[in-house]
């Protein structure tokens, strides 16, 4: 598949179907988070699986948004390893989880897995239940799974570049 064509079929699912995905796969799609950039090479992402009833139940009853996903990846970020810029204090974690779930998402859609990016549940809760490190900083929830529906048709609704894209003028 051509990168471009991969860039127009990965949509968020939001209905699974209950079948677990194998090793070998979450394996390759863990590989292209492992893989991202991140900077000076930081690679502050940390990686909770969660793939059990007794997890995912305990996900599902901190929030709804997890759907019927059989498997979810808890992305965070360690903010003692991540890169801070001098010039701003500004901390790159947050940038380096969304490369390393990006590109797990472009490989789940190669792997014809299904995912959706989640960033609106209770970090707090999500980390004390899991007990995640306090080092560590949620970033987001990362659902895959077999899709049980076709994409949505919001899906290619996107805006001309014209409106997304500007250049400098002297």
């Amino acid at each position: 598949m051509e990168l471009m064509e991969l860039f127009e079929k990965r949509h968020s699912v939001r209905k699974f179907l209950p079948n677990a995905l194998p090793q070998k796969i979450l394996d390759e799609i863990l590989e292209a988070g492992r893989l991202a950039p991140s900077a000076h090479n930081a690679q502050p992402q940390k990686i909770l699986v969660v793939r059990s009833e007794e997890g995912l139940a305990k996900l599902r009853a901190i929030t709804p948004r997890v759907f019927n996903a059989p498997l979810v990846l808890i992305v965070c970020s360690d903010k003692d390893v991540a890169w801070v810029n001098p010039w701003d204090n500004i901390s790159s974690a947050m940038m380096d989880c969304s490369v390393a779930t990006t590109q797990m998402m472009l490989k789940a859609t190669e792997a014809d897995i299904g995912s959706c990016w989640i960033c609106n549940f209770e970090r707090k809760l999500v980390k004390e239940a899991f007990n995640i490190p306090k080092n560590y900083d949620l970033e987001c929830l990362l659902l895959l799974g077999y899709p049980d529906l076709k994409p949505s048709p919001y899906h290619s609704m996107r805006k001309p570049l014209s409106e997304t894209v500007f250049y400098e003028h002297f």
